[in-house]
């Protein structure tokens, strides 16, 4: 079978990795030590099914398998999922990078419109600086990072003050950051402002 030309990969930035590059053609991806991984990666702090990538819709989703030693993105330690970026450099049990993402395909699109820059952590809209509280920029984060999906209240207000979700009095709280966050993004372009999405009685949904 042809792949697509197009088609997002994995590229090998150290020895030892096998294969050293792997288009991203199916569902799920396997990195870890054992030889039935996509990746495999046979090194001592490297756990046996250490971490995963699926694809979702155009989005492709990096994950920790509970493995020891954790999985790392440009230098970062990941909690939770992370939706890889052309470029991302992802550590497999410590934070030294040991495979590129590359997608050449997507990214150079959404970096014309809105763009999280995480060495300087702020957006950026058509090139333009948003100018975002460290809230607004928490929210915004956690709907860019689950962009074309719907994001429950309790995972926004969770997200933004970092505390467990107190339905009702954070209801409100969450109603009052999202249209400040509008508002915000509005000045810059309705353009913007557009890209989020309520969704009643669920919550909200960054779409582009």
């Amino acid at each position: 079978m042809t792949l697509a030309p197009n088609l997002p990969k994995l590229t090998a930035i150290k020895d030892n990795i096998h294969p050293p590059s792997f288009p991203l053609e199916g569902t799920l991806c396997l990195i870890g030590r054992l030889l039935k991984c996509e990746i495999v990666i046979q090194q001592t702090k490297v756990s046996r099914y250490h971490a995963r990538i699926e694809r979702h819709g155009s989005r492709y989703v990096l994950s920790d398998t509970h493995s020891t030693n954790g999985t790392f993105v440009n230098g970062e330690r990941i909690q939770d999922g992370h939706s890889l970026q052309h470029g991302d450099k992802i550590g497999i049990g410590d934070a030294e990078a040991m495979l590129r993402f590359d997608d050449p395909d997507s990214t150079d699109i959404v970096r014309n419109w809105l763009y999280y820059d995480r060495k300087k952590m702020s957006f950026f809209f058509k090139g333009n600086l948003l100018p975002l509280s460290g809230m607004q920029t928490r929210l915004l984060l956690h709907l860019y990072e689950n962009r074309n999906m719907p994001c429950g209240r309790k995972d926004c207000v969770e997200a933004v003050w970092q505390r467990p979700y107190e339905p009702g009095i954070d209801d409100d709280a969450l109603n009052r950051m999202m249209s400040k966050l509008r508002n915000t993004l509005g000045k810059i372009s309705p353009d913007a402002a557009d890209l989020i999405i309520s969704h009643r009685g669920v919550g909200y949904e960054l779409s582009f």
